[in-house]
C-alpha cells in the first residue's frame, strides 16, 4: 500500500454500517485514504475527518478490507494529501446522523458532514478526477469509486 491508495472497509458488526451496505448494495460501507507509505490514513468517520493508521481495521473478525489504487499523475497525489489533512476537523455526532438521514431520504442538501466516500470524491474532483461523472462527487458512494474506471483493485 502506498500513499494515494483508497481503502474499502467493511464493518462486520456495525448497525449502521449494515444499512450503509444494505442501502449501497455493495459488500463495502467504508472508504479512506492512505497518506504515506507506513499505513497512515485519513477518513470521514463517525468522530469527523481524522487521520488514523491502517491497523485500526486489520482484526479480521471484525474488518473486511480491500486496497485500491487511483489511476492518476503521481504528481498531484501529494498536494491532494496536503489538502486532505487541511480539512482535518471534528463533528458533533448529530452531524453524521443528520447526514446518513438527509442521504436516505435523498434530499438534495449540503451535507452537514462530508460521508466517506463523498469526502474521498470531493477530494480527487478539486485535482480533476471524477470517479462517476454522473454523481455529485459529495453523494458518490464507496460502490462508484470501486466500480470507476479511475480505480483498480491490488
Amino acid at each position: 500500500m502506498k500513499k494515494g491508495d483508497l481503502i474499502l472497509v467493511k464493518y462486520k458488526l456495525d448497525v449502521i454500517g449494515w444499512l450503509i451496505r444494505r442501502f449501497t448494495k455493495f459488500h463495502f460501507n467504508h472508504i479512506a485514504l492512505c497518506i504515506n507509505d507506513k499505513g497512515v490514513i485519513i477518513e470521514s468517520n463517525r468522530q469527523g475527518i481524522l487521520p488514523n493508521h491502517i491497523s485500526k481495521y486489520k482484526n479480521i473478525f471484525l474488518y473486511k478490507t480491500k486496497i485500491l489504487r487511483v489511476k492518476v499523475d503521481e504528481k498531484i497525489i501529494d498536494e491532494l494529501i496536503l489538502e486532505a489533512l487541511l480539512q482535518v476537523k471534528k463533528y458533533p455526532i448529530i452531524a453524521h446522523i443528520l447526514s446518513f438521514i438527509y442521504i436516505g431520504l435523498g434530499l438534495n442538501v449540503e451535507l452537514p458532514k462530508p460521508t466517506c466516500s463523498g469526502f474521498i470524491a470531493t477530494l480527487f474532483s478539486q485535482f480533476g478526477v471524477q470517479f462517476n461523472k454522473k454523481v455529485d462527487p459529495s453523494l458518490i458512494t464507496p460502490l462508484d469509486i470501486y466500480k470507476s474506471r479511475r480505480t483498480y483493485e491490488l
